[in-house]
């Protein structure tokens, strides 16, 4: 208990060191050094000697040892083991008796060979090894039984193909917001790759063996080394956080690690910031330089020994499909080269990449890009030569920003490199999201995405100029980070940027117009009342024209679908296409025609109706006389079609009525009017585990309740699946008319983990919808199970009603939008029931958060 108490004990001054600005890879050196005395002591104790061998591998061998790293060892057995098993047994047992991870094998050399051969993780390990106690011959020993057992080309394939493996589980992105610092692209594991690949060609086993020998150029080596430092850092003051083995990156702990580092900030969020951005420049540097590190011993194992060379110009060739300078000093005479150089790359689709030395020089060339460069007229039209070949065009801005020449080239962008939101909302940092939406339009642009984005792929196949779209993707965010409203910061630095590049003033409006409103299509859609006229018109004027339409729609799917997979969903599709399809129809018949009145809205909504039916006007018309304004204005020509069939014979109340569509299962609810239903089905809808999306609340004048939802899979997102859990969800909604206070929420603390750690406090406004009497309150808070529920509960509480529902999960919060009125059916305007209910729902959500 005494050495496990020691080595506890021996990590604080380390600890104190790392704050201290101590290299964390002189730490884990002294890290492995405290282990190693405490294992050579318990191997003394138990005896063992020759002709027993003890050995390090893995990061033990390497001598780059955590807080709570694993152990990793090899007793290497003679050929005949004697009478040792007591032994053995005792020092293996006592290892434990450490408080460390141990991992241990026993074998013979022969043994070891054989299990090399079978796993490359294995071979790995060994060719790590470092010996402990025995003959030092045995280290060679065993490198050489790996050696025989994996050849060059092999190992190099072999560790090309798990690494690429380790990146796919990962999304193949080193943005994660809790990335796995070790496993991630970028990470630790990257690094070692690298130097595993190397060492085993015998080019050098660590980053000072890589520079000496000439594979690593002086800058080379001091950026990795940096990263590896970096890297490390952040891997010890993780496991310290974390207080065990811990490589993934969690949100709790991002703020001790960056305490630990010394990062600071006017409060926590500003300094975790800082310190991720640092993290992704880190992890994206060393993915960069794994990439042209592993390509150059590439093409030295497979050079063919008679290249076939296609000249293009005195400047660049092609070998073997790969673009090359014909000589190094391209880039020093001829600094606009380097812009052309990715023009190529856009033209010719027969070549496949960059090759390792031409990527390099580029590295080595980046300050070439200053304004004059920028100013040039030759880099400016292969630059927009580029833009207007979006059949490669996100490969060619993702080799852009990785080489650093895409930052040099928009210095803006540089700006937002690394940036990430603290948020579950945005899961890339700003760059990475950026080259994603770029993809997203390129995409629709080529149609390969058609199936799943058949609107957007036909709108985006024909807009006068794709460039002007990508132009506006890539500035949409560049404001971001400076403070202020990031669309209209962006907005003048795009149209500058585009007159620069010597398009029209007519374009380069246009392109400012998309950034500084790229959010308005989203917004207006998610949270305004689109079944009212009167909003589409407003927001038809804001757009202007057809074209500006279509570029505004394309815009926003794509900014939608890259800021998080999980966003884009088929009801967000239903409501960008409702709001795209009806500006439409008011842009062809001008803006001079005023939205329709109210009264007539419903006299077209009920004409429409009735010519579906068959069913004589006078019932029709008796049927239709209690529903109120609300329902026609609320519901489409549509759903009071489905409604009416279901209730024109007078059915027993209550009915319950679904039906699956694209953008979910549609419920529709009608029965006797109670206190506190609401609130009810609700509860019914959450405990069956389902999303409401949208909600629309009528009372008829004959005092029923007729009540609409869209609901999805709260896990996957879709339509329910099941039939037996729409029955299921059918009676428990009839059985609340019964007794609307069954079913109460459980408070049990259901939130997961990711989201608990945003615990924002609610935040409530409230603003008037004049034109139909109602208030809207906007509700921000953290998203929780139950929200929906709690929310009306509290209404029903201060008498108030809710009239409509626009519910938005944006990551880790909501943003809903309810639209609601008083016991007169008007909008809410006194000030003192505003304040008790801004309080109430306060206490209630904040409570329960």
């Amino acid at each position: 208990m005494s050495r496990r108490n020691d080595l506890k004990a021996a990590l604080l001054p380390l600890y104190e060191q790392l704050k201290k600005g101590v290299p964390a890879l002189d730490l884990a050196a002294e890290r492995a050094a405290q282990v190693e005395s405490a294992i050579l002591e318990l191997w003394e104790q138990a005896g063992l000697g020759a002709p027993y061998q003890l050995l390090a591998v893995g990061g033990f061998g390497r001598q780059e040892v955590y807080p709570y790293s694993d152990i990793d060892l090899l007793v290497l057995l003679p050929d005949q083991t004697g009478n040792a098993d007591a032994e053995l047994t005792q020092f293996v047992q006592s290892l434990w008796d450490l408080g460390l991870e141990v991992g241990q094998s026993v074998r013979t050399l022969a043994q070891c060979g054989d299990e090399a051969a079978k796993d490359i993780s294995t071979a790995t390990a060994m060719l790590e090894c470092r010996l402990l106690v025995g003959d030092p011959a045995s280290v060679d020993a065993i490198r050489n039984q790996v050696r025989d057992a994996w050849p060059e080309r092999d190992f190099f394939e072999a560790k090309r193909d798990e690494q690429s493996q380790r990146h796919s589980r990962r999304g193949d992105s080193e943005y994660s917001l809790e990335p796995n610092i070790k496993a991630s692209p970028g990470g630790l594991r990257d690094l070692h790759t690298l130097i595993w690949i190397t060492g085993r060609m015998g080019l050098g086993s660590t980053l000072d063996e890589l520079f000496n020998r000439g594979f690593l150029r002086e800058r080379e080596y001091s950026l990795l080394l940096e990263a590896h430092e970096f890297l490390a850092a952040t891997r010890f003051a993780l496991h310290k956080s974390a207080g065990r083995a811990q490589n993934r990156l969690q949100f709790e702990h991002q703020a001790p690690v960056a305490d630990s580092l010394g990062f600071t900030g006017e409060h926590p969020k500003q300094q975790v910031e800082a310190f991720m951005q640092r993290y992704y420049l880190m992890v994206m540097r060393v993915n960069e330089f794994n990439e042209v590190l592993l390509q150059q011993i590439a093409e030295s194992l497979y050079r063919s020994e008679t290249p076939e060379i296609i000249e293009i110009s005195s400047r660049f060739q092609i070998r073997d499909n790969l673009l090359e300078v014909t000589h190094e000093r391209v880039f020093e005479q001829q600094p606009q080269a380097l812009m052309e150089l990715f023009a190529l790359l856009a033209d010719n689709p027969a070549i496949i990449g960059i090759s390792a030395e031409t990527t390099r020089l580029v590295y080595r060339s980046r300050h070439l890009i200053d304004d004059a460069f920028r100013s040039d007229l030759r880099v400016i039209s292969h630059f927009m030569e580029i833009l207007r070949r979006p059949q490669r065009l996100t490969d060619i801005l993702r080799r852009m920003r990785l080489y650093g020449v895409l930052s040099n080239y928009i210095p803006t962008f540089g700006n937002v490199m690394g940036l990430m939101q603290h948020d579950l909302f945005h899961i890339f940092t700003v760059d990475a999201h950026t080259i994603q939406l770029v993809n997203h339009l390129t995409s629709f642009w080529t149609g390969e995405v058609a199936d799943q984005y058949p609107i957007v792929t036909d709108v985006v196949q024909r807009v006068p100029k794709i460039e002007l779209l990508i132009l506006a993707g890539l500035f949409h965010d560049l404001g971001k980070g400076r403070g202020g409203d990031h669309s209209e910061i962006g907005a003048p630095e795009a149209e500058a940027f585009c007159l620069r590049h010597w398009l029209s003033a007519y374009d380069a409006r246009l392109v400012a117009w998309m950034v500084r409103h790229h959010l308005l299509m989203s917004t207006t859609a998610q949270r305004m009342d689109i079944s009212d006229p009167v909003v589409i018109h407003e927001f038809a004027e804001q757009v202007g024209t057809l074209d500006r339409l279509d570029y505004l729609f394309a815009l926003t799917v794509a900014d939608i679908s890259a800021t998080n997979p999980e966003l884009w969903n088929a009801w967000r599709a239903s409501l960008l296409r409702q709001l795209y399809r009806a500006t439409q129809g008011v842009l062809r018949r001008g803006l001079d025609h005023a939205a329709p009145s109210i009264g007539d809205l419903i006299s077209d909504t009920r004409a429409s109706v009735a010519a579906r039916l068959e069913i004589g006007d006078d019932r029709l018309a008796a049927y239709f006389e209690p529903l109120g304004v609300s329902y026609f204005a609320q519901h489409s020509v549509d759903e009071i079609e489905w409604h009416t069939r279901a209730l024109i014979d007078q059915p027993e109340l209550p009915l319950v009525l679904t039906r699956n569509l694209a953008a979910g299962t549609q419920v529709f609810v009608c029965g006797p009017d109670r206190n506190k239903l609401f609130a009810a089905f609700c509860r019914v809808l959450d405990q069956g585990a389902l999303t409401v999306v949208d909600a629309r609340v009528c009372t008829t004048q004959d005092g029923r309740v007729m009540d609409s939802f869209m609901v999805m899979d709260a896990n996957d997102m879709i339509a329910i699946a099941e039939p037996e859990r729409v029955e299921r969800v059918c009676q428990q909604l009839r059985a609340a008319f019964a007794d609307p206070s069954a079913n109460q929420l459980c408070n049990d603390g259901l939130t997961p983990r990711i989201k608990r750690y945003f615990s924002d406090p609610t935040h409530i406004k409230f603003y008037p919808d004049s034109h139909r009497n109602r208030t809207v309150m906007e509700l921000v808070s953290p998203d929780r199970p139950g929200l929906l529920a709690r929310v009306a509960g509290v209404l029903d509480e201060l008498n108030l009603d809710l009239v409509l529902a626009k519910i938005a999960t944006l990551g880790e919060r909501v943003e809903d939008h309810f639209y609601i009125v008083n016991e007169q059916r008007t909008a809410v305007e006194d000030p003192a029931v505003l304040a008790a209910l801004k309080t109430r729902l306060q206490q209630e959500l904040d409570e329960h958060a």
